[in-house]
């Protein structure tokens, strides 16, 4: 409307001017929003000019209106700008809020992959040193806790002899361990067993277990073979490695021992060194009884396993 009576009050201006200067009263009266809406009207200037005088006045009074009002109009206008203010403020509180967020969650994503990786790196040299060199670690424990911290479901009885061998090995077997006993029980009465009973002499490498057992005599072969059947048919794993040892003269000789393994670690079981050691002590020595080789250091230049 307001739009409309400015038009008006435009051509009101434009009409008294024409008919002060005389120049007809032709009139031309356009519309500023629509080019369309352009006429001409030769034959009512006069009706158009007491048209134009009383609407002049109205559009006075409107003018006035208007220029008391526009100042509270200004209201809404400040207020839009505040909201958008505030909507921009807060748009921006929240993209800092999202930003900080992310970061957060992404420093988190990064401490975390990094602590996995770090895990992860750590599991895989443990492993490493476990299935490495033997004689680089050591996990420490008395020999009663390393024999008996293997449970009962984990043991596999295995017997890897035949004949007259495995007949043997089965008789004393039977007479010397029960399942009343521990695991610490077991093997240590069978290594006594064989220092106290066991002399060295050559002549029994083709039969071992019987050489020893019923015989009572063999080299570091026979002793560590036995010794290896014997550990095998009770359920652990084990295998007998052929190197060589410490001499009491200064150097080293060619030698048999048993290993032991257990729970990922490997251990040094020698009774035919412990028989040497047991002679000259005079009572049965356990210095390489499940040993770990950083326990025996410089006793052991480890070659080959044995399979058998």
């Amino acid at each position: 409307m307001s739009t409309l009576k400015s038009g008006v009050k435009g051509r009101i201006i434009a009409i008294a001017a024409c008919l002060a200067v005389g120049f007809g009263t032709i009139g031309f009266i356009a519309s500023d929003s629509d080019p369309d809406n352009i006429r001409t009207d030769n034959e009512s200037s006069t009706a158009m000019t007491t048209a134009v005088s009383s609407e002049s006045s109205e559009q006075v009074m409107e003018t006035q209106k208007q220029t008391v009002w526009h100042p509270k109009a200004l209201t809404p206008v400040v207020t839009s700008v505040q909201t958008q203010a505030t909507t921009t403020a807060a748009s921006t509180t929240t993209s800092a809020a999202t930003t900080t967020t992310k970061a957060a969650t992404t420093t988190k994503a990064a401490v975390t992959t990094k602590a996995a990786v770090t895990t992860k790196k750590a599991a895989v040299t443990a492993a490493k040193k476990i299935n490495g060199n033997p004689a680089v670690y050591d996990v420490g424990g008395s020999v009663k806790e390393r024999l008996n911290s293997v449970k009962s479901e984990e043991l596999k009885p295995t017997i890897t002899v035949k004949g007259a061998e495995k007949t043997t090995l089965e008789k004393y077997m039977k007479a010397l361990v029960n399942d009343k006993m521990t695991n610490y029980e077991k093997v240590l009465t069978c290594y006594d067993y064989l220092i106290k009973n066991t002399y060295y002499a050559y002549g029994g490498w083709s039969i071992p277990i019987q050489s020893v057992l019923v015989k009572g005599y063999g080299t570091c072969t026979e002793y560590s073979h036995t010794m290896c059947a014997m550990l095998r048919y009770m359920g652990f794993k084990a295998n007998t490695v052929w190197g060589q040892t410490s001499l009491a003269r200064g150097g080293y000789g060619q030698h048999m021992w048993v290993e032991l393994y257990i729970n990922g670690n490997t251990y040094v079981v020698d009774p035919q060194v412990d028989d040497n050691i047991s002679s000259s002590l005079g009572s049965i020595s356990h210095r390489r009884f499940v040993k770990l080789y950083s326990e025996v250091p410089g006793q052991y230049i480890r070659g080959s396993v044995e399979n058998w």
